[in-house]
């Protein structure tokens, strides 16, 4: 997925719909939250202001 909707203080979720923290920085093929990089090819969906993770994202159990 792109990241070029995505924006900082978007809430991150968990394929679940948990929130677990906000994007803290953009990158052309990755996003950042709470120091970790998160490829772009995890991200699967744009909701509203919440960016959601595949399935295979889960192991990403950050939680604010």
């Amino acid at each position: 997925m792109s990241t070029e909707n995505i924006t900082v203080g978007m809430i991150v979720c968990r394929p679940d719909g948990h929130g677990i923290g906000r994007v803290e920085r953009v990158d052309v093929d990755a996003i950042w939250l709470q120091g970790h990089r998160i490829p772009a090819d995890s991200l699967v969906r744009l909701v509203g202001d919440r960016v959601y993770l595949d399935p295979s994202a889960g192991r990403y159990t950050i939680n604010w």
